[in-house]
């Protein structure tokens, strides 16, 4: 029915866990006339955001002192019980994951990390810590982009950060530190799932990030949830959050199947009363950085 009103019309995503929907680009002059549809009960525009950075951070130059960040929230008294995240599947829905980095699963090898070609699968994923994932999205997706070319993504099987943000992330949720130039992460054990949500470069939307919630409830696509992941994280957001309804739904779907859905309260600084979507979401775990003497690394808020 939507191809009669828009031949040029093109579905990105179907929903069918999270969501019962679809997300589909078409042009603005028939949305009144999609909205109409029999069976159709709501529609909403798809907004994009901008993606976190990652600080660049000074070359180490002597053993790490003092305590961490997981000494700073007591994480390392969890580590003391055996309480590393074993068993855990945590998914980390950002710019993907570099999975040749030393501390998540690879050889640490910077000439790697350079050979790969980050459309095409490859020998070197899934690993050992990185054990699954998704690129929904392509190297050149942007969901600000007026080009089709750039703003229709085209998913693959290689979740590889070309960014830095999402590697930043999931060393925090599960890296593997070697004492003197890095920090073991807070759940050094948990297996960790690459959902890429942005391209190289540009934004991403609510779709894609709907999408990422869909992907945690059925990794392997077959409609049954039994693989479905423990935890996600989303390190990402709008800020001024209007908890928006799709989201919304989707977050109390996963989180009622049980996977914890833990999203940041906002990553613009430490500025009151700022908190992001989809952290607004009622089921949603909304977390924010704490701040003090030695952590200032607010940016990074879940």
């Amino acid at each position: 029915q939507v191809l009669q009103l828009d031949p040029n019309a093109k579905v990105l995503y179907r929903y069918r866990l999270g969501l019962n929907a679809v997300t589909l680009t078409s042009s603005s002059n028939v949305s009144s006339a999609i909205a109409k549809l029999a069976g159709v009960r709501r529609l909403e525009i798809n907004e994009t955001f901008a993606r976190p950075m990652a600080e660049k951070v000074p070359t180490v130059t002597q053993p790490l002192e003092g305590p961490s960040s997981v000494d700073f929230i007591g994480a390392d008294v969890a580590h003391k019980k055996g309480i590393t995240g074993k068993g855990v599947k945590v998914g980390i829905i950002d710019t993907g994951i570099d999975y040749t980095h030393a501390m998540l699963g690879g050889g640490g090898d910077p000439a790697v990390y350079a050979s790969v070609l980050p459309d095409l699968p490859n020998s070197l994923f899934p690993n050992s810590k990185v054990i699954g994932g998704i690129d929904l999205v392509g190297t050149n997706y942007n969901a600000a982009s007026e080009l089709p070319v750039a703003y229709v993504p085209r998913p693959d099987r290689n979740p590889l950060d070309e960014a830095g943000h999402g590697t930043h992330v999931a060393g925090t949720v599960a890296g593997s530190g070697d004492g003197l130039n890095t920090y073991t992460g807070v759940a050094p054990d948990a297996q960790l799932y690459a959902i890429k949500v942005f391209g190289k470069e540009g934004s991403t939307s609510d779709a894609v990030v709907i999408a990422a919630l869909e992907y945690a409830a059925d990794p392997n696509g077959d409609l049954n949830p039994d693989d479905q992941l423990d935890v996600v994280n989303l390190s990402l957001g709008g800020a001024y959050g209007t908890p928006h309804i799709l989201y919304a739904e989707a977050v109390r779907v996963l989180s009622a199947a049980g996977t914890a859905v833990v999203a940041a309260a906002g990553n613009a600084g430490p500025v009151n009363y700022i908190v992001g979507a989809p952290s607004t979401s009622e089921d949603a775990i909304s977390v924010a950085a704490s701040v003090d003497g030695s952590f200032t690394n607010w940016k990074y808020a879940a």
